[in-house]
């Protein structure tokens, strides 16, 4: 568990009027790993508006989401956990969504990664476009 006065100090910085403080802010609250800091990312992606810190924040989302998903053994955990991934559109998703969609023994699991892959992969081509 994090230091309480460090994870809130962090947590405090990810409304500064400073992008650069935020981005710190959102690193160190990827190092201390706890879930207080992880809602703060995620209440913070939410309504973020600057493109810097938002992909920020939904990259520390979804690497936390895909070590999630890699240690869930739950299937309805794990369509859980896809369907945040997909909600993210984070690319580095893509990898581990075909893992599961390849080796996943639930059939429902693999079929949702499969489905959160294509969504991801056509969000990130239209972005581009």
């Amino acid at each position: 568990m994090a230091d309480r006065r460090l994870l809130d100090y962090h947590i405090s910085r990810l409304i500064s009027k400073s992008v650069d403080v935020r981005l710190k802010s959102i690193a160190e609250l990827r190092l201390l790993d706890d879930a207080d800091g992880w809602t703060a990312i995620a209440e913070a992606y939410a309504t973020e508006t600057d493109p810097a810190v938002r992909l920020a924040e939904q990259s520390a989302l979804a690497d936390y989401v895909i070590i999630q998903l890699q240690v869930s053994h739950s299937a309805s955990a794990r369509l859980a956990l896809i369907a945040q991934l997909q909600s993210l559109g984070a690319p580095q998703a893509l990898p581990v969504l075909e893992q599961i969609y390849r080796a996943d023994a639930d059939p429902g699991v693999r079929q949702a990664a499969r489905d959160a892959g294509y969504a991801i992969f056509a969000r990130q081509k239209s972005s581009s476009s």
